[in-house]
């Protein structure tokens, strides 16, 4: 269920293109066994240039960006790991990264502390796009993909990637 306080944008939900629309149960069967509609998943056709970037908030102020300003301050703040721990950084950079990519830079100011941890979330998430393969697999991909949707909405994420 969604929460009603999280920002959702007014705008209505597109149809379901039907190349995504779930398979019949004897396509599944006799499919092969390590193919995804094994796993009974469909295949899809989209390409990249058809796949949306998410929303970002028109109101700085909205109490729904704010809270997810305030969920990727506090998961920052209790999950920052030692230096030691540079694998656990990069996904918490990518999991609070992936928080603020809705919400506008603006919001960031409003919450204290904000700004210092989205600072930092920034830096592990550049950090893991350019450690290559010391970065698990999957988390590097997220990091990548989430780089491509911030990055010209959060001049932290480019500094970050400057440096």
């Amino acid at each position: 269920a969604l929460d009603a306080a999280a920002y959702l944008p007014e705008a209505p939900m597109p149809e379901v293109p039907p190349q995504y629309l779930p398979t019949c149960a004897d396509d599944i069967a006799s499919s092969s066994a390590d193919g995804p509609l094994a796993m009974g998943l469909p295949l899809p056709q989209a390409t990249l240039a058809q796949v949306p970037r998410p929303l970002q908030a028109a109101d700085a102020e909205h109490p729904g960006v704010v809270r997810l300003c305030t969920w990727s301050l506090a998961l920052w703040n209790a999950g920052a790991p030692g230096p030691d721990a540079q694998a656990s950084r990069w996904e918490l950079g990518v999991l609070c990264g992936a928080l603020l990519v809705s919400v506008p830079p603006a919001t960031l100011a409003l919450v204290p502390g904000a700004a210092t941890a989205a600072c930092a979330a920034w830096e592990a998430v550049a950090d893991a796009l350019f450690a290559g393969k010391a970065v698990d697999g999957s988390t590097w991909r997220l990091a990548l993909r989430l780089a491509g949707f911030a990055l010209d909405r959060h001049r932290e994420l480019a500094a970050a990637l400057a440096a």
